[in-house]
């Protein structure tokens, strides 16, 4: 039997889908319409599949899940649209045809419509659709073709159409309270009858322009003249009035012509773009900022990306070596920096036993709790989200805590403003390898990560904080907590554990005399006005020593407060 509710939770988790139940005949089994602004939770999730156990899913389109549908439910609609999407493939079969998921673009102009071209709709902000796994009552099912990680931007000419065709105008209701159109409405429902109030005609006024973006996009998706022409014939006659057909040949030129001179002026685009960009960027990246959907187009771009990364007196890029497809981008010397005069901001960030008045931490820095077994790391971590989250927005990524230990390790923090507590996002049961999916450079982000849970191959600890480093992009701050052995200075891994942080730390707790010692292994940016009031030339080494009092307070037991170990004379 299909279990539902690990479908369910994947698509949360892996994929960023809020999804939520809905019945064999489509119908939602719950109020959705909220599912479009807030978060659905792994809880939520699993509350739900408990009381609907074999109920299918619905995943909401939109903002929310970044996520456009294109719905083709006859052979004659996915025809024309594989051919407008040049030749990609869909994502999703469906029982009466097939979905193509691309990412949500910008803004809310993007809605829901019913055949933007002939025997196709598509779904965005305020739809939904059925995800891969679901079942019908004739035992059809939704199945995944490809991954939904590889979904791209949606072509522009496509856009086009949809941004023409979005309404919300429904016979059925408001929108967003009932379903959008193909799920509402039974499979028997006839083709002809329109949903939406717009006439399916293109009027006199619109038909050159749009004939002009369909005979465009069959020819950058690599189609013949002579089978542009034959489709450009059939939607001719959609035309009010019908268009001459003398003119196609006409449309078809003007967008060979245009293909032609756009691949010829990638180059000189990547360039003016690439004058704009600091630090590190991605071909995907490029080829969206430049629109490049076409075969010719992306060869193109990967032919100048090459030359522009040859070294020589044009090389404008470097290959990181870390990830395929990543570039540095090459700063002209020229143009250096004024650093005499440029100011100097550091995070505020809430950290126990005083260690911010020692240290300071940069955005887009890394701290490193290195702990023993049952040495606190979740508390520590528990600790730095609730005494945060007034200032920063938290991501807490659990490996190993639930949602409920969580809970009840934040009511004890009843000395903190707990409606702060709304800006913490909790995710748990997380893999390794989806780790730093979840990572974005958005500033003002605070990530904790409970912990880095590795059970061999050591050895790649510090690759794998690295690329966790590089999806931060100097934008928020991330606490990455890792095992280590009592009485040994790194945490598994060894060394390379301490070499992105600007703060490693390890952590230990002895439970017979109820204290515990945490240690400073490297401290990147050292508080000058710290060092000079102590007379002291290094933090690097220093320990502190503390008692953890009712589950949410540190008291500092050494005196002073931080200091060297004291080391016997053999």
């Amino acid at each position: 039997m299909t279990d539902m509710k690990k479908i369910a939770l994947d698509y949360l988790r892996k994929f960023g889908f809020n999804v939520f139940p809905c019945g064999k005949d489509k119908r939602p089994l719950v109020k959705w319409k909220v599912y479009q602004d807030e978060r659905v939770t792994p809880k939520l999730v699993r509350e739900w599949w408990q009381k609907w156990p074999d109920a299918n899913i619905a995943i909401v389109t939109g903002k929310i899940s970044d996520l456009l549908v294109l719905d083709a439910d006859t052979v004659e609609g996915e025809v024309a649209l594989k051919a407008m999407l040049n030749g990609s493939n869909p994502t999703v079969k469906t029982p009466g045809g097939v979905h193509w998921y691309f990412r949500h673009p910008p803004g809310d102009s993007i809605t829901i419509g019913a055949r933007f071209i002939d025997g196709c709709d598509f779904r965005s902000q305020g739809g939904y659709v059925v995800g891969a796994g679901s079942i019908k009552e004739d035992g059809s099912k939704w199945s995944q073709l490809l991954s939904f990680n590889a979904r791209k931007d949606v072509p522009y000419e496509v856009l086009y159409l949809l941004y023409r065709k979005s309404n919300y105008e429904r016979e059925d209701g408001p929108p967003g309270e009932n379903p959008p159109v193909s799920q509402s409405v039974p499979e028997s429902h006839n083709p002809s009858q329109s949903v939406s109030k717009r006439p399916n005609r293109w009027l006199k006024g619109q038909r050159d322009e749009t004939l002009f973006h369909y005979a465009n996009g069959m020819i950058k998706g690599g189609l013949p003249p002579y089978e542009v022409r034959e489709a450009l014939e059939i939607l001719a006659q959609k035309c009010d009035p019908p268009y001459d057909p003398d003119q196609i040949q006409t449309k078809i030129e003007s967008a060979m012509n245009r293909s032609v001179s756009r691949t010829e002026g990638i180059m000189s685009e990547l360039k003016r773009h690439l004058e704009s960009q600091k630090g590190l960027i991605r071909v995907a990246e490029l080829r969206n900022a430049l629109h490049c959907v076409s075969r010719a187009e992306k060869s193109t771009l990967r032919s100048a990306i090459q030359r522009l990364a040859t070294p020589g007196p044009l090389q404008l890029l470097e290959p990181t070596g870390s990830i395929v497809g990543e570039y540095r981008v090459l700063t002209d010397l020229q143009g250096c920096v004024d650093w005499q005069n440029c100011v100097t901001a550091y995070c505020d960030l809430a950290m126990p036993w005083g260690l911010m008045e020692m240290a300071h931490v940069a955005a887009g820095s890394m701290i490193n709790i290195m702990g023993s077994v049952n040495s606190g790391k979740t508390s520590l971590c528990t600790w730095l989200a609730v005494h945060n989250c007034h200032n920063w927005k938290v991501n807490y990524l659990s490996t190993e805590t639930s949602a409920s230990l969580f809970k009840d390790l934040t009511d004890y923090h009843t000395q903190v403003n707990q409606e702060h507590f709304k800006n913490i996002r909790f995710y748990e049961d997380l893999v390794l390898d989806e780790l730093k999916d979840y990572i974005t450079d958005k500033p003002g982000e605070l990530w904790i990560l409970d912990y880095l849970d590795i059970t061999k191959d050591f050895h790649q600890i510090g690759e794998i904080i690295k690329q966790l480093h590089v999806k931060l992009r100097g934008g928020g701050v991330m606490v990455v907590a890792t095992q280590k052995k009592v009485g040994q200075d790194d945490a598994i891994g060894g060394h390379y554990n301490r070499m992105k942080p600007h703060i490693a730390m390890g952590l230990e707790y002895n439970d017979r005399d109820d204290l515990g010692k945490v240690k400073l292994e490297k401290v990147k940016i050292p508080n000058k006005d710290w060092m000079i009031m102590n007379h002291s030339h290094g933090i690097t080494g220093r320990q502190c020593v503390y008692q953890w009092q009712d589950n949410h307070r540190y008291v500092i037991k050494s005196k002073p407060a931080w200091s060297y170990p004291i080391t016997e004379e053999k």
